[in-house]
């Protein structure tokens, strides 16, 4: 198989440059990791490892112990109400060729999930199988069930640039989803994640909080959900996933900081509600004005941010 890989090597569609890059380069090696700032516990294995990673990635997936009695009971009412409005014999029934469909447009290249099945043994099924995975998606439907199995993402931790790889929390994680849950994905509740060091998978975990990253749905879940964020005059909200840019403007401090500040107390307020912590540590201010004047500094949470006159920007820089 990686002979017959190798001679479908080409220069000129850059698949022989991308495959040279792999074999040179380096493997990044995750030292031994600090559970908690200050201690250096040993973590010789990448089980140990993989175990310390997802210990912090399900505390960051636990809700948040603060919120809205009000909010909460609206929430909970609307959502039982909802349940009872839906009638599963309403839902359009999965046709074959929406499969056929979804598999033919899928990359063969993509790492696949904890289930190890390849899109390339997807791109290959027979019809029978094809078939077959069309009553699955007809049964999930009707009985408003998602398969465990599918629920689950194997995470891989990447050293983020300049951070400390002692620390867990210095890993960027990429969830690999079964390529099936993707096809068939309607429900996200409980999703499930393993974290992947070498050949070392940790425990199974919950994500309890939040919208689980590799899914289909999570973007949009995630956009509707932040959709009623507070709207003020002469303040620019601007949304990108999961950053949020917050504008203000005027030619005297009072009148562009006084503003802003006001807004990032009702800000704070609407996240209580619903219950979302914002990372003080992350956040950022950057001022745009050609004096060097003293100006005071906005607060979020109590914390005051330092002026910043260069910024990372929904993954650029500004300033």
């Amino acid at each position: 198989m990686y002979i017959s890989q190798n001679e479908q090597l080409h220069i000129y569609d850059g698949t022989l440059w991308r495959r040279t890059k792999t074999l040179k380069s380096k493997r990044f090696e995750i030292p031994q990791l600090k559970k908690k700032p200050g201690t250096n516990l040993p973590s010789p294995t990448d089980l140990e490892k993989a175990e310390i990673i997802a210990d912090h990635l399900e505390s960051q997936f636990t809700p948040n112990d603060f919120g809205d009695p009000n909010t909460e009971r609206t929430v909970e009412k609307s959502i039982r109400e909802f349940k009872k409005e839906i009638r599963t014999s309403k839902f359009k029934k999965v046709q074959p060729s929406e499969i056929i469909c979804f598999i033919k447009h899928i990359k063969i290249n993509k790492a696949p999930g904890i289930d190890s099945i390849a899109n390339k043994m997807l791109k290959n099924l027979p019809l029978k199988i094809i078939l077959k995975l069309t009553e699955i998606f007809n049964h999930m439907l009707k009985f408003r069930h998602f398969p465990n199995c599918w629920k689950t993402a194997r995470v891989l931790p990447i050293l983020k640039p300049g951070k400390d790889p002692t620390h867990p929390v210095s890993y960027r994680r990429i969830s690999l989803l079964p390529t099936l849950s993707k096809l068939g994905e309607k429900l996200i509740l409980n999703r499930h994640f393993t974290v992947l060091v070498k050949n070392s998978d940790s425990t199974s975990r919950k994500f309890q909080d939040g919208v689980p990253q590799g899914g289909i749905l999570a973007p949009i879940i995630f956009v509707l959900y932040m959709n009623d964020i507070p709207q003020v005059r002469n303040i620019m909200i601007s949304l990108y996933a999961d950053d949020t840019a917050i504008l203000s403007q005027g030619k005297t401090s009072d009148k562009a900081i006084v503003p802003l500040q006001n807004y990032l107390k009702n800000l704070e307020a609407w996240l209580v509600r619903w219950k979302i912590k914002l990372n003080v540590d992350r956040t950022e201010a950057i001022l745009f004005n050609r004096k060097n004047d003293d100006w005071p500094k906005v607060k979020v949470y109590g914390t005051p941010i330092e002026w910043k006159k260069r910024s990372e920007i929904f993954g650029g820089c500004s300033g």
